[in-house]
C-alpha cells in the first residue's frame, strides 16, 4: 500500500510503501532518494540509491545491505573526496583522482591499511550529506526546504555473533578435533514452566491471592490475613447485603454490639453482692429497653421524645437541611471562582518609597520631645507578617511624599499632580508635616506593656509627645476587576483524532474552555445547552466555532446559523465561524499568521465560514483567530465591547485613608483633643468590615 507525506507548502514530499518511506522528493518533482528491498533478503534489508538535483538524474552514492557501494561529492568543490567500499575493503581518494586512504575490513588481515578520520563527512549535493562512522554505521540526511530525513545505510546483519566464538572441541570419542556448536535452547517443559508463571503473575495482579505468593513466605503469610479480615465483608458483598450507600437503622446497634465485645471482663473474686453488672452499667449507658419505656410512659427528655428506633444518617441529614437551609451565594460569592490572580488582580503602586528610620523603647521619648510642632507616627510592625509588610509600605510612601517639595506643604499645603491614577484623590494631596518611625515588636515588648498594643500592624500618632489617635490597620486593599475572559471555542471535527487532541492541548495552555463535538448532532446539542445556562455571569454562545472541512454544506450550515443566533441574543455575543482545512493542503504563500488569504468558496464550506485555517494550527493561528474576534465584536457590539470594565470597590486600608487620618489627627491636636495617659489599645479588628453569623461589624 502506497501513500504520499506533503510538506508545509504543500508539495510532494515523501512516498510511503507499508508505513516505510520508498522515495523523497526535491521540490521540483525530481527523485531525491530511492529505498529498495532486497532480493536476497526478507524485508528486513534495503539498498539506498541517492540522485543529484539536476535535470539527467546523476546517481551520488548507492549503498546495499552490505554496505557495498559508492559515495561521490558533487558539489564542484576541488577538495571533494570520493568513497568506494568492496566486500573486502574501502577506498577514499580526491575528485582528481589522488588516492588518500585504502583498507580492509578485516583487520587482521596483511597490509590492512588504514582507517580514515571518523566521523567522515561527505556532501553529495547542497541537501545530500553522507557521515561514515564505520561499515556498520552509515548515515546520508536529507535536508530541502524544511523536509528532513535520516537514512540508516550501514551493513545490515541479522546476527553478528559467529557460531564459532561460542562453539566447543569434541576431545574424545569418534568427533574428537570437531566443533560442536553450543545454542541456548529451551525444552518444551521449559517453555510450559515459562509460560504457567507468566500466566500466574498476570492473574496475580488482577486478582492477588496468598496461594500464588511462593517466593515471599512474609509476604504471603500478610496477605493470608487480609483475607481472612475481610473475607466476611466479601461474602456480604457478593450476596446483596449492602443494599444503601448510607449508615442503616441498626447502625447504633451494630457499633454500641462491637464496643461492647472489645471490654475486658472483670475476674471475679467469690466476694460480689448482688447480681452481676451488664456492660451497659459498666460504662454509664441507659439500657435501650429502659430509653423505650421512657418514651412509652410519655416521659420527655429536654430534646423532645424519646425516639423508639433512631434514624439513618439521611434522615438525619434530610431533617437537618430542612431546618437550616443553604443560604444563597451572592454576587461576590458567585464572581469568586478561586482564579484570583486572573479575575480579581491587585494593582498596587509601590513605587516613590522611602525606608523608615527605626525607633527603639531608650530613644522613644527623646524622638516625640525632638519635633515639638509635628505629628510623630509610630508604626508598630513585625518583619515576617504579610500585612505588616503591606503597612511598611503605604508608610513609606507617605514618608516618601513628606519629603517632595510639591507634597509637604505644611497643614493646608497646595495639591500636586500625581502620575498615577490611584493617586488622585484630592484628600491624598495635602499631608499634614509628620514623621513617621517603625519600632520592632520582635525585639521588645516595650508598646505591649505601655500602650497595650496586641494586635499588629499597628499606629500610634503623638503631637508634643502626647497620644493623639491609636489604631490597627485593615487588610491590603484589593481592587475588584472584571476583566474580559477569552472566548468559548467549540470544535467540530468528526474523525482527526490526532488534530483534535492538539488542539484541545493548544486551547487549555492559553486558558481557553472549549467543548469537542464529533457530529452535527452533537454540535447543536453543545450550542442549545450553553444558550440554555441562566447563571449570573455565565457565558451563553461560543465565540469561535471551528469546523472541519470535511463536513456537508448542510450540516455546517445548521451548525453556523444556530451559532450566529446564540451569539446575537446576547448582550455583548459576538461568533466567527472557521474551516478547517487538512494539512498540506493549502500553499504555505497563501497563509499569513495561519489564516488563508482570499480563500475560495469551497475552502469556506460553500461560503458558510468567516475565515479559513489549517489544522492543527499553531500558536500564531489562534492569536490571528482572537484578534479577528476582537474585530468582529467591536464592529458588531461598538468600539469599547472588548474592553475591560473596572470597578474600583475595595477593602482594607489605601493611602488616602492613611492621608486622612492624619488630618483628623492633626486637627484633634490643634483643638487640644488627647487620649488620657491610661489609654490601652488591647485587641482591635483587624479590618474596617467584617460580617459574622450574619451580623454586619463595622470599626
Amino acid at each position: 500500500m502506497e501513500d504520499h507525506k506533503y510538506s508545509s507548502s504543500g508539495r510532494k514530499a515523501f512516498l510511503l510503501a507499508n508505513g516505510q518511506v520508498s522515495q523523497v522528493y526535491y521540490p521540483d518533482g525530481r527523485v531525491a532518494a530511492v529505498v529498495a528491498q532486497s532480493n536476497t533478503g526478507n524485508g528486513d534489508k534495503n539498498k539506498f540509491y541517492f540522485y543529484d538535483r539536476d535535470a539527467a538524474g546523476t546517481l551520488v552514492c548507492s549503498l546495499d545491505e552490505n554496505a557495498v557501494g559508492c559515495a561521490n561529492d558533487s558539489t564542484g568543490n576541488p577538495e571533494g573526496m570520493r568513497l568506494v567500499m568492496t566486500k573486502t575493503g574501502g577506498l577514499l581518494s580526491r575528485n582528481e583522482g589522488t588516492i588518500l586512504k585504502r583498507w580492509k575490513w578485516d583487520r587482521k588481515a596483511q597490509q590492512s591499511g588504514e582507517l580514515p578520520d571518523m566521523p567522515l563527512r561527505i556532501c553529495l549535493n547542497d541537501h545530500l550529506v553522507l557521515t561514515f562512522n564505520g561499515r556498520d554505521d552509515i548515515e546520508v540526511r536529507f535536508v530541502c526546504e524544511g523536509v528532513s530525513h535520516l537514512f540508516q545505510c550501514g551493513q545490515q546483519l541479522r546476527r553478528r555473533q559467529s557460531y564459532l566464538s561460542t562453539c566447543e572441541i569434541v576431545r574424545h570419542g569418534a568427533h574428537r578435533g570437531k566443533l560442536i556448536p553450543r545454542i541456548p535452547t529451551k525444552s518444551l517443559q521449559d517453555r510450559q514452566r515459562d509460560l504457567v508463571q507468566e500466566f500466574a503473575a498476570l492473574r496475580n495482579i488482577n486478582k492477588p491471592a496468598s496461594r500464588n505468593i511462593r517466593h515471599n513466605p512474609e509476604v504471603r503469610e500478610v496477605m493470608h490475613k487480609l483475607e481472612d479480615a475481610f473475607e466476611p465483608y466479601q461474602e456480604r458483598i457478593e450476596s446483596g447485603a449492602y443494599t444503601t450507600p448510607y449508615l442503616d437503622g441498626e447502625w447504633r446497634r451494630e457499633a454500641f454490639e462491637k464496643t461492647m465485645a472489645e471490654v475486658p471482663r472483670i475476674s471475679e473474686t467469690g466476694h460480689e453482692t448482688g447480681g452481676p453488672p451488664t456492660h451497659a452499667e459498666l460504662c454509664g449507658v441507659v439500657p435501650q429497653d429502659r430509653l423505650f419505656a421512657e418514651a412509652q410512659d410519655g416521659r420527655m427528655s429536654p430534646l423532645g421524645p424519646l425516639p423508639v428506633t433512631w434514624p439513618t444518617e439521611l434522615q438525619v441529614r434530610q431533617e437537618l437541611r430542612k431546618i437550616n437551609p443553604a443560604l444563597k451565594r451572592g454576587f461576590m460569592l458567585r464572581s469568586a471562582s478561586g482564579r484570583y490572580s486572573r479575575d480579581l488582580p491587585v494593582h498596587v503602586d509601590l513605587q516613590g518609597l522611602r525606608k523608615l528610620p527605626p525607633v527603639t523603647p531608650a530613644t522613644l521619648d527623646q524622638t516625640l520631645n525632638a519635633h515639638p510642632n509635628e505629628l510623630v507616627v509610630v508604626v508598630c510592625l513585625r518583619e515576617d507578617d504579610q500585612l505588616c509588610v503591606r503597612a511598611r509600605q503605604l508608610f513609606e510612601m507617605i514618608e516618601a511624599d513628606l519629603h517632595t517639595p510639591s507634597t509637604a506643604s505644611g497643614l493646608a499645603g497646595a495639591s500636586s499632580k500625581r502620575s498615577n491614577q490611584n493617586q488622585q484623590d484630592e484628600e491624598a494631596m495635602n499631608i499634614p508635616p509628620t514623621k513617621v518611625y517603625s519600632f520592632a515588636m520582635t525585639h521588645s515588648r516595650y508598646m505591649t506593656n505601655r500602650f497595650g498594643v496586641q494586635t499588629l500592624p499597628a499606629y500610634l500618632v503623638f503631637y508634643r509627645a502626647r497620644l493623639v489617635r491609636a489604631n490597627v490597620m485593615g487588610a491590603r486593599p484589593i481592587n475588584i476587576i472584571k476583566e474580559r475572559s477569552p472566548p468559548r471555542v467549540l470544535i467540530v471535527d468528526p474523525a482527526d483524532f490526532r488534530s483534535q487532541l492538539q488542539m484541545e492541548k493548544l486551547l487549555k495552555r492559553h486558558h481557553i474552555e472549549s467543548e469537542l463535538a464529533i457530529s452535527t448532532k452533537d454540535a447543536i446539542a453543545h450550542l442549545q445547552f450553553r444558550a440554555s445556562i441562566t447563571t449570573a455571569n455565565a457565558i451563553t454562545f461560543y465565540g469561535i466555532v471551528l469546523l472541519d472541512a470535511s463536513l456537508e454544506p448542510t450540516q455546517a450550515r445548521a451548525i453556523a446559523d444556530l451559532a450566529r443566533r446564540t451569539a446575537a441574543a446576547t448582550e455583548r455575543g459576538a461568533v466567527i465561524v472557521v474551516s478547517m482545512l487538512p494539512a498540506g493542503s493549502v500553499a504555505r504563500e497563501r497563509l499569513q499568521g495561519g489564516v488563508l488569504l482570499e480563500p475560495a468558496a469551497e475552502e469556506l464550506i460553500a461560503s458558510i465560514c468567516d475565515v479559513a485555517t489549517t489544522k492543527p494550527f499553531k500558536s500564531a493561528t489562534l492569536d490571528s483567530l482572537l484578534e479577528r474576534f476582537d474585530q468582529h465584536l467591536r464592529t458588531t457590539r461598538g468600539g469599547d465591547a472588548a474592553e475591560p470594565e473596572e470597578n474600583t470597590t475595595h477593602y482594607g486600608y489605601k493611602k488616602a485613608d492613611l492621608v486622612r487620618m492624619l488630618k483628623l489627627a492633626s486637627r484633634d491636636a490643634q483643638q487640644g483633643t488627647f487620649l488620657p495617659p491610661s489609654f490601652r489599645l488591647g485587641m482591635q479588628l483587624s479590618a474596617n468590615r467584617a460580617v459574622f453569623r450574619g451580623v454586619r461589624l463595622e470599626r
